[in-house]
């Protein structure tokens, strides 16, 4: 996770995968994507997501177990 815009993160993803090469490990294309925290992901089968609290401006992780 970043804390930028999208361009940010493509340009960090581009340089995880260079530091990966060299150890003969790369990112998959099927399975690496960039999405907002407010979307979600799935990270080894948890679901993590932005959740706004109702009422008021504050917002939190929600990380479900």
């Amino acid at each position: 996770m970043i804390s930028g815009d999208r361009d940010h993160a493509e340009e960090m993803r581009d340089v995880v995968a260079a530091v990966l090469a060299p150890m003969g490990l790369r990112l998959s294309d099927a399975k690496t994507r960039i999405t907002h925290i407010d979307e979600g992901l799935d990270f080894l089968g948890r679901r993590i997501q932005r959740h706004h609290k109702r009422g008021t401006p504050a917002a939190r992780l929600h990380l479900p177990g």
